[in-house]
């Protein structure tokens, strides 16, 4: 009888751990950046920055059209957080490489 309600808590969990992955993948998205690149760095990102880092990229300004990974950098650089530069950086080089 106890196992029922870990089987229904157990999908919430996991549930609640893409929920910061798909919000970066869908702010990298409307920041501009192409679905394929967003989904690449939002996997590897969403391991290595805190929630607040996450929702302060989430929060970027809506790009009217595609931007570059470099106009992209460049917002980022703005935040003024090094973490948050410097997991971006290294995620937008090995997703454009590949190796993401």
């Amino acid at each position: 009888m106890r196992m029922k309600p870990l089987i229904l808590i157990a999908p919430l969990l996991l549930a609640a751990c893409a929920i910061p992955e798909a919000r970066l993948r869908h702010g990298l998205e409307n920041a501009g950046l192409s679905r394929a690149m967003a989904a690449c760095m939002a996997e590897r990102m969403v391991d290595r920055l805190s929630l607040i880092q996450l929702r302060r990229i989430g929060d970027l300004p809506y790009a009217s059209s595609a931007i570059s990974v470099s106009e992209f950098l460049h917002r980022i650089r703005a935040l003024g957080d090094a973490q948050i530069l410097g997991v971006s950086s290294s995620s937008a080089a090995l997703c454009a490489v590949g190796l993401g």
